[in-house]
């Protein structure tokens, strides 16, 4: 089922995606994410996502204390292949020399020492719009339901329910990413879960929630590596593009 969102003028969007050349363990992108946010400074908010009002805490650990900005996370972290990312969009793009102006790039994450070494750093622009192709996607470890999407969803009995109840949330999801860069969409939006991979309980603030790896396809382009969905800036929700498409690169 094609679950349709009228909202394709076209905005332009850079992305730089950084991989460094250390290796930790997936679980550990929120000491990553900390690590990071501490060397910069916490007074940059985009790098925690964490409302300062006012007032950064001197420690990361206060910022549990705080408010979260609700809005699309331009700053994302990653773990691909055990290698630590960052993915920096739109105009965070200009946030990343606060962490590589630092005389010293070396991290305490977990308590281990990591001295940070760009492995492959890409930086490319792109024109998102909608195309009147499809395009084919995997998205791993995506937060899908809420605790009252939760209820709904395991009373759905049939996969074509499941999926067609999903796809409605990645519209949001995808919707919410639109939004986030400051693009608002005139065509329809389309999107198709082909297939639920696979679905996993794992671990996030302390609880055990219910994620999806799902094939879909949608006629909007999504940059490799995106992230979509709750606890996208930690490693949740990741794009990866099947193929490479035309023509939407600048």
């Amino acid at each position: 089922m094609n679950t349709p969102a009228i909202l394709v003028g076209m905005n332009k969007l850079r992305v730089l995606t950084v991989t460094f050349d250390t290796e930790i363990p997936p679980w550990r992108i929120r000491e990553f994410r900390a690590a990071i946010a501490s060397k910069v400074g916490l007074e940059n908010e985009w790098f925690h996502n964490h409302d300062n009002d006012g007032q950064a805490p001197k420690h990361y650990e206060k910022l549990a204390d705080r408010k979260y900005h609700y809005r699309y996370p331009k700053i994302q972290y990653k773990v691909k292949d055990n290698r630590p990312m960052i993915v920096f969009l739109a105009e965070c793009v200009e946030e990343a020399h606060k962490f590589f102006s630092q005389p010293d790039w070396s991290l305490r994450i977990a308590g281990e020492h990591h001295d940070m070494k760009i492995d492959r750093l890409d930086m490319r622009e792109f024109n998102m719009q909608i195309w009147e192709r499809d395009f084919q996607y995997r998205l791993y470890k995506w937060q899908a339901l809420n605790s009252k999407n939760y209820e709904i969803y395991q009373q759905l009995d049939s996969n074509k329910e499941r999926c067609d109840f999903l796809e409605g949330l990645l519209v949001g999801h995808i919707l919410s990413f639109a939004r986030g860069i400051d693009w608002h969409l005139e065509k329809r939006l389309e999107v198709n879960i082909a297939n639920i991979i696979r679905t996993k309980h794992v671990s996030y603030k302390r609880l055990k929630v219910l994620c999806f790896d799902v094939a879909f396809t949608t006629n909007m382009f999504l940059p490799q590596y995106l992230g979509l969905g709750k606890g996208c800036s930690k490693g949740f929700g990741v794009v990866r593009t099947i193929g490479k498409p035309k023509n939407n690169q600048k």
